[in-house]
C-alpha cells in the first residue's frame, strides 16, 4: 500500500488532485466521487470537511479560484460559490454528468470539462492595442 511520505519538517504534504495555471491565476479542482445528500447539510449535501480540505489547498498554492467537482447525480442540484476569509478564495462547487455513455457520447463531457475551466479563471488583461503615433 502507498503511505503519504511526510516533509522534512515532518507535516504530511497537501496535494491537489489538479492543479492549473493560466499567467499568474491558479485554479485547484479537487474531484469527488461521492453522491451528494442534499438532506443532509444546508448546502446541497456539500460536507463541510470537503469545503475545508478545498480551503487548505487554495491557501497552500494560494489559488484564488477553487472548484469542488462532484458528479451529477440529481438534476435539481445546483451550482453554487462560497468565499472564505481571510484572502475572499472562491470555491465553486459544479457538477458533471457521468451517467452519459462515455464511450458514444465523450464529446459531451469533452465540452462541459472545457466550459468549466475556460470560466474558472478570469480572462487574462488582454494586450494594449493602443495605435502608435509618429
Amino acid at each position: 500500500h502507498n503511505k503519504p511520505s511526510r516533509s522534512s519538517s515532518g507535516v504530511l504534504p497537501l496535494k491537489a488532485d489538479l492543479l492549473m495555471e493560466r499567467g499568474s491565476q491558479r485554479l485547484i479542482i479537487d474531484t469527488k466521487w461521492k453522491r451528494l445528500d442534499p438532506e443532509n447539510s444546508n448546502r446541497q449535501g456539500v460536507l463541510r470537511q470537503d469545503l475545508f480540505q478545498l480551503f487548505a489547498y487554495a491557501h497552500t498554492y494560494d489559488a484564488p479560484h477553487n472548484i469542488l467537482l462532484y458528479p451529477r447525480d440529481d438534476a435539481d442540484l445546483q451550482e453554487e460559490t462560497y468565499f472564505l476569509p481571510p484572502k475572499n478564495h472562491r470555491i465553486r462547487v459544479a457538477f458533471l454528468n457521468l451517467r452519459a455513455d462515455l464511450w458514444h457520447h465523450h464529446e459531451t463531457t469533452t465540452q462541459a470539462l472545457r466550459t468549466l475551466l475556460l470560466t474558472a479563471l478570469p480572462n487574462p488583461a488582454p494586450a494594449s492595442s493602443s495605435p502608435a503615433y509618429a
